[in-house]
């Protein structure tokens, strides 16, 4: 099973990554990005511009960091959450993130402390990982031929029914 690693310390780590585990190279993953051009009241997209091999270089060997246009553009292909691209960390809210008063944030605590001792699996991340594995799924050789064999058999079935 393969998982999104923690152990990237950078941008540049993340992206190559993502990008190695892909199998593309540079000049493939640069030709696949595209980011929008605006028109002057920035409503409606008017053109996408590409991305030079020698930025996704530039940002691999953290050289460059790359802009939010791009950010997005990686996000956005790979799959995976700017938190993460950028911090190599899911969001995660601060632990008095929306508490009015010391009571709720007692209760917060006691509600914590219980979870440790019966520790439920979060959502948020199961939905993470279930979703990176069918992406990597998708992107797999076996899925691709499970993809044509289903082609072909529907195929044949359309051909039998003619």
């Amino acid at each position: 099973m393969s998982v999104i690693k923690s152990d990237l310390n950078t941008i540049g780590e993340r992206l190559y990554f993502l990008r190695r585990n892909a199998r593309l190279s540079m000049q493939e993953l640069a030709s696949k990005l595209r980011i929008p051009l605006y028109d002057e009241e920035n409503k409606e997209i008017i053109a996408y511009k590409a991305v030079a091999q020698s930025t996704i270089n530039n940002i691999e060997k953290d050289i460059n960091r790359p802009s939010s246009d791009i950010i997005i553009a990686i996000c956005k292909y790979f799959g995976v959450s700017s938190d993460w691209l950028l911090t190599g960390k899911e969001y995660e809210p601060s632990e008095n993130q929306g508490l009015n008063s010391s009571e709720t944030m007692v209760e917060k605590k006691a509600d914590h402390e219980q979870d440790k001792t019966n520790p439920a699996p979060d959502p948020q991340y199961l939905k993470h990982l279930i979703r990176e594995e069918l992406v990597n799924f998708m992107r797999s050789e076996e899925f691709s031929q499970l993809s044509l064999n289903l082609l072909v058999k529907k195929l044949e079935t359309k051909q039998k029914e003619t």
